[in-house]
């Protein structure tokens, strides 16, 4: 954004328009998890999030993108993480079982954080070494890869699921089990607010 010769405002428009669909869809993303074969999910999400960046990597390396379009493939990489996401943690949840679980998500959630913080550092490099275009094109394949290794992966040792009531249903019942949890939507509201203060900011 800042090399098409946008400024501060315009680069916060273009992360809003990735935060805008990751909130709309993550609980929808998480009752189809629910629903659908996960691995399946989460290839999908990442074949999402290849095309998006691969068509990113195109309008910059063609030169002079417009906002609007910047706008629309962030948001489209906003909606792959929404489903993305649970599908993920999901699959490592009915992977594990017992006083494995907690030990599992620990180290799942360590190693996404960690992958944040020297993905930045990294792409951060790479975009003063050879540019944003090829960095996203970058990004791109890794998506790629991604999502064929996921593919391959073996799953027949995940027990299968009861069927459930309906997505509209899956959505009333998790809105019933959040609201009666005090503590859960207490954190749930201080974080909110924290993000809105803290990352977006940062982000920008």
């Amino acid at each position: 954004m800042l090399q098409a010769g946008g400024d501060g405002g315009d680069v916060g428009l273009v992360a809003a328009a990735r935060t805008l669909p990751l909130v709309l869809f993550l609980l929808i993303g998480g009752a189809i998890a629910d629903r659908l074969p996960r691995h399946r999910v989460v290839v999908a999400a990442n074949a999402l999030n290849c095309v998006s960046q691969g068509l990113f990597a195109l309008i910059v390396l063609a030169g002079e993108p417009q906002l609007w379009q910047m706008m629309l493939l962030s948001g489209l990489g906003g909606t792959g993480q929404a489903f993305f996401g649970p599908a993920a943690e999901g699959m490592l949840m009915s992977s594990v079982r017992g006083e494995q679980v907690s030990r599992a998500f620990a180290v799942f959630r360590m190693a996404m954080q960690g992958a944040a913080l020297g993905g930045a550092a990294l792409g951060g490099a790479m975009v003063a070494a050879i540019g944003p275009g090829w960095v996203l094109a970058a990004d791109a394949a890794a998506f790629a890869v991604a999502g064929a290794l996921r593919a391959f992966l073996d799953v027949s040792h995940i027990p299968p699921r009861e069927p459930g009531g309906g997505l509209l249903g899956d959505l009333r019942e998790g809105r019933r089990e959040f609201a009666g949890r005090p503590w859960l939507w207490g954190i749930v509201v201080q974080f909110s607010i924290a993000n809105a203060v803290v990352a977006a900011a940062e982000s920008v």
